[in-house]
């Protein structure tokens, strides 16, 4: 869509619930903290977790004026300095204590107020102290100076806006915003408007990369629910863990890591899989974002009801007597209903990722496993769709594609739905002829792709006939259709001698000679590449790394590196077996061993998209595909096999497997107890 067909479009409007949030918003904080109030302002009136703690500055903009652009999540660090939990002081270096800081911020703000009254607007970026806090710069400079500036703060969708525009997109974040806010005014249908309309009316119109489809996720408002009508009251889901403190004031997810193994060692009798495991489901918090959804349930089959996650998301509320931990959200409560079937690995969850393939069974009271089938594989995930639209801007810059990484990460599938994603992102219907699928294979010639001498069929002595190739074919169909995209999918593309396969048509697989005619040597004929054929590879790095590949390939492709991947695996458990750091500590022990190229992918105990659950299947799983992975990683040194699966299971004197491998619950246990990981269970 046009942007004049946007604006004439007039969606979407603010209603005027939403300006009346706003304008209190506004108001409130200008009263709380008016310009003028900037010269004598203490530390304790700016800083995160100081004095009133919901009632400084810092406060005020992350989660007290949220209808006012959003900065709320990640690090408090983009604050400057800040309180930690523990009551000591975050702030920059080459203070001497957090006073100094504090003077120095404090004097950085009034200077950079100053500028912005004089109109000096790029000269607002140029204060030290305040280099690295652009959208606290972007959204203080937008408080004070409405008029003059944009609502919007990252710098990413600021550069995305501006080039769908065609502007400018060098300088600092508060240039852009400026240079694109203008350029907004110079419709004369906008000149007036209030720069609050412009937030839906761009985002509407073109979503930034990265912005990604809402998650599900299901969080339990306290022991079988006893907090869901404060939850409700309140307008968030909050979960315990308290002691750990304030999740955004951690500067990184490792120092997270370490105080949550700190604090809790005592409560989960120093056992590592289960602090690692509610470690880790208390961090989802952090990467709960607005518009998400929140599933709020009473223990395995009730949703007592459904919500979305305002602007806020994530915030700590140290005035409530226990649960401090919340989400912003706003609930449904038509939503509560029982589940047709429970959900068995609620019982010891309390926060969890809900897979799209279970959506209707948990969100539809009258749906059943058996009325809701389980998607074909090819079905795209909502959250890949940020993932394709990255994908989608290395493509257009390459021309082409290989997706590499160690067995069983999923790249052929990857590939397969990035296919179909960018074949349905037409104006045109789809045809079953635009997308293709060949492998690669050591015999693969020149002749089988691009032309090449054939016997005829039918004919009882030898006779040769000139055949076009898979390529060519592509090629001819895109030409005489240049209106829609067609894809190839090459599938291990690193088997055959790939220079070889294309032969000439090398130099003009590239994107700027797209279109340029070469010669084929046998017909003689002239061929080109079309801007609309699109060519997929897939390679697996346990056969050859990328730096093996030619020269003239690696340039000539763009490279996608997909890993194992183990969050797909979370809250799985194999009898006491979690099944997410099991992958996760075989393939630590595969790297060290034998290098990341030759991990174990995620796709190996995954059953229709979802983790295996009975120790039947993790037991063939094991037999028939990992263990022989793993004997080809150690080429059948026992002595090394048994770094893996342990004493229990290999016999190294002997060379050879115990009989335990073949019982498929000793094996587990013996796998439990051999990475230090059985699971103790813990109530939600």
């Amino acid at each position: 869509m046009e942007f004049e067909e946007a604006i004439s479009a007039g969606h979407p409007n603010r209603d005027e619930a939403l300006k009346k949030r706003q304008s209190e918003q506004h108001a409130a904080f200008l009263e709380r903290f008016p310009l003028g109030a900037w010269r004598d302002m203490s530390l304790e009136d700016y800083a995160l977790n100081a004095g009133k703690i919901r009632n400084n500055y810092s406060y005020f903009l992350e989660w007290g004026t949220p209808e006012l652009g959003s900065i709320a999540g990640g690090s408090a660090h983009k604050h400057v300095l800040f309180r930690r939990t523990t009551g000591e002081w975050a702030y920059p270096s080459g203070y001497s204590s957090v006073e100094e800081a504090w003077d120095a911020l404090r004097d950085g703000f009034n200077q950079m107020f100053e500028i912005a009254e004089q109109g000096d607007w790029t000269s607002t970026s140029e204060i030290d102290i305040l280099r690295g806090a652009k959208v606290v710069r972007l959204k203080s400079l937008y408080l004070y100076f409405s008029e003059h500036v944009l609502p919007i703060y990252s710098q990413n969708h600021l550069m995305h806006f501006a080039r769908e525009f065609g502007l400018d997109t060098s300088g600092d974040a508060i240039d852009i915003n400026l240079r694109l806010l203008r350029h907004l005014r110079s419709y004369s249908e906008l000149e007036t408007r209030d720069s609050l309309d412009f937030i839906g009316l761009l985002y509407s119109w073109s979503p930034p990369p990265g912005s990604r489809s809402p998650k599900y996720w299901k969080i339990a408002p306290g022991e079988r629910g006893r907090l869901w009508d404060q939850c409700v009251e309140g307008g968030y889901i909050c979960v315990g863990w308290d002691e750990v403190g304030d999740l955004s004031l951690f500067t990184t997810k490792d120092d997270y890591t370490a105080a949550f193994t700190e604090t809790f060692d005592d409560m989960y009798r120093g056992h590592k899989a289960t602090i690692t495991r509610k470690g880790r489901e208390l961090w989802r918090l952090m990467e709960i974002a607005e518009g998400d959804k929140i599933v709020a349930n009473r223990g395995t089959s009730e949703v007592l009801g459904v919500g979305t996650v305002t602007s806020a998301a994530y915030q700590w509320r140290p005035e409530r007597p226990e649960y401090k931990h919340t989400v912003n959200v706003t609930w449904d409560l038509a939503a509560q209903h029982e589940l047709s079937e429970p959900v068995k690995r609620w019982a010891t969850t309390t926060i969890a990722k809900i897979p799209s393939t279970h959506l209707d069974q948990i969100l539809d009271p009258e749906s059943t496993p058996e009325s809701n089938p389980v998607p074909a594989p090819i079905a795209v995930e909502p959250e890949a769709e940020a993932a394709f639209t990255r994908w989608k801007s290395i493509l257009d810059r390459k021309g082409q594609l290989i997706f590499y990484g160690p067995p069983g990460t999923g790249k052929t599938r990857a590939a397969k739905q990035f296919a179909e994603w960018m074949l349905q992102d037409q104006h045109t219907a789809r045809s079953a002829d635009q997308l293709t699928e060949v492998t690669f294979h050591a015999s693969y010639a020149y002749e089988d792709f691009i032309e090449g001498f054939r016997p005829m069929p039918g004919e009882a002595e030898l006779k040769l006939e000139l055949r076009d190739g898979i390529f060519k074919q592509v090629a001819r169909r895109a030409a005489e259709d240049a209106s829609r995209r067609y894809v190839i999918i090459i599938d291990e593309i690193n088997r055959a001698d790939v220079p070889r396969v294309f032969g000439e048509l090398m130099t003009v697989i590239e994107r700027t000679r797209r279109g340029d005619d070469v010669t084929l040597p046998t017909s003689g004929e002239l061929l080109s590449i079309p801007s609309n054929v699109i060519v997929l590879g897939t390679m697996n790095t346990a056969d050859q790394s990328i730096r093996s590949l030619d020269a003239a390939l690696r340039r000539r492709f763009g490279f996608i590196e997909l890993l194992p991947d183990p969050d797909l695996l979370a809250d799985t458990t194999i009898d006491d077996l979690p099944l997410d750091q099991f992958l996760q500590q075989l393939n630590d022990r595969v790297a060290r061993i034998a290098g990341r190229e030759r991990q174990i992918g995620h796709s190996y105990f995954l059953d229709h998209d979802e983790p295996i659950e009975s120790a039947e299947a993790f037991g063939e799983v094991i037999r028939t595909d990992i263990i022989p992975l793993l004997q080809e990683i150690v080429y059948d040194d026992y002595a090394q096999l048994r770094e893996f699966l342990g004493s229990e299971i290999v016999d190294a004197g002997a060379s050879r497997l115990k009989q335990i491998v073949y019982d498929d619950t000793q094996l587990v246990a013996a796998l439990a107890d051999n990475y230090g990981l059985k699971i103790r269970s813990t109530p939600e």
